[in-house]
């Protein structure tokens, strides 16, 4: 093997602070805890430019790949604070937190303690027109997923738009008795507030 300073060359593969790379289906490969990892340095004349880093097994529980990001241009992201996004060994994905609690944990802060904190921002850019009334963006709560698309069992809550370009919106909840077709609205609220049951 042929080497450069603390980068070595096995076999085509490439390990950095490590003689044997272990994975033969990697081609670059880090040594394990410790300081493995990839930093991505900013540049200091921005003020507004971060460092970023991607590492394992540092401020979350063994097994665990973190993404972290700098408060300042010249902070190297080197706390859990920093942490922006983290995946266990679990398959849990972490947002905002370096020990996700459920398959993905969302964590942030609003404004205020009299704020309400939106985690999730789902848009449809086609609602951006004139003639988008009935369109919208929903959420859907999949019972079963074979990957037949003819197969609808899952109930939706989705925004829909109630005028041009959608400037009055309303809430609909669609739920299904039949798995061959869509599920079908059941209630709605409305632009006005008002609750609709089976109407």
């Amino acid at each position: 093997s042929a080497t450069a300073g603390d980068i070595y060359y096995n076999g085509g593969n490439v390990g950095i602070g490590t003689t044997n790379p272990v994975d033969t289906r990697a081609i670059l490969h880090l040594p394990p805890a410790g300081n493995s990892g990839i930093s991505f340095q900013a540049t200091t004349t921005e003020t507004d430019s971060r460092n970023w880093r991607i590492r394992h097994d540092d401020y979350g529980p063994w097994g665990t790949l973190q993404f972290t990001c700098g408060d300042s241009n010249i902070d190297i992201g080197n706390s859990e604070q920093d942490v922006v996004m983290c995946m266990t060994k679990d398959r849990k994905v972490g947002i905002g937190t370096a020990r996700p609690r459920t398959l993905l944990n969302v964590n942030g802060n609003s404004s205020s303690a009299t704020d309400i904190f939106y985690p999730l921002f789902l848009n449809n850019n086609a609602m951006h027109t004139g003639s988008n009334v009935g369109g919208g963006v929903g959420i859907k709560f999949h019972m079963y997923d074979n990957g037949n698309v003819n197969d609808h069992r899952y109930s939706t809550i989705a925004g829909v738009s109630e005028a041009q370009s959608s400037a009055k919106t309303a809430l609909a909840f669609y739920t299904n008795d039949d798995v061959t077709s869509a599920p079908n609205e059941r209630m709605r609220i409305d632009n006005a507030g008002n609750v609709g049951i089976g109407t």
